[in-house]
């Protein structure tokens, strides 16, 4: 019987889908910048675009769309936003890689000479899913630090 319970478990934690996202920040001192990759399922990406009403885009195929990045980098600023040291700022959308059913989206923040206090707010995927998770990990001063976001939650802050 016990058997049994557990593969019924098992078998429910693997046909059970989870959304997350995960954000890595580096600030590089040298070139005065935050780099920010999110690795994210390519598919997620599509629907959420595709419910923005942006169409079938093929991220990541033969067939991609050749408006694919535009709209990633219109979705994204209309989900995510930074403050840093106090102001608001802008990212460059760089460009992004798909590896089988990830994504990796680069992002950049210029200016950035001294890091003391970093704010994100990330709603990357809140409009697809009500349980997605966003977790954000930091590099800077050398030290690292980490959030997780979530509907309701979805901005955090920290001080060097």
């Amino acid at each position: 019987m016990q058997s049994i319970i557990t593969i019924a478990l098992t078998a429910l934690f693997y046909l059970h889908p989870f959304y997350v996202s995960i954000t890595e920040i580096n600030h590089n001192e040298k070139a005065q910048t935050l780099e920010c990759t999110i690795k994210t399922f390519t598919s997620d990406i599509e629907d959420a675009l595709k419910e923005k009403g942006f169409g079938k885009l093929s991220i990541g195929t033969n067939e991609e769309k050749s408006t694919a990045d535009s709209l990633i980098n219109i979705y994204l600023d209309d989900v995510i936003d930074f403050t840093i040291n106090g102001a608001e700022v802008s990212f460059n959308y760089l460009g992004k890689e798909v590896e089988e059913d990830v994504s990796w989206i680069y992002l950049e923040i210029e200016n950035v000479a001294n890091l003391k206090a970093f704010e994100m707010t990330n709603q990357l995927l809140f409009d697809l899913q009500e349980t997605q998770s966003n977790l954000v990990n930091i590099f800077a001063n050398d030290s690292e630090y980490s959030f997780l976001l979530k509907k309701g939650r979805d901005t955090d802050s920290i001080e060097f």
